[in-house]
């Protein structure tokens, strides 16, 4: 999903904080990618998690940060 960012700061930066709605996920394991691209640089970063339900509520597990 491409998400549209603000504009830069005065120092041509771009400050963001997202949330993802996790109440749809089924028990599964996932893996969150980010793309970053500036003109012909691209940057890609990818972190894996699992969705298991406790109770009522899903939690997300972090491989490695249990």
């Amino acid at each position: 999903v491409d998400i549209p960012l603000p504009a830069a700061d005065a120092k041509g930066e771009i400050r963001y904080a997202g949330a993802v709605p996790t109440q749809t996920f089924q028990d599964a394991p996932y893996a969150l990618r980010l793309v970053a691209r500036q003109g012909g640089a691209v940057v890609t970063e990818e972190a894996s998690f699992t969705m298991t339900a406790q109770a009522e509520k899903p939690r997300l597990r972090v491989p490695g940060q249990d």
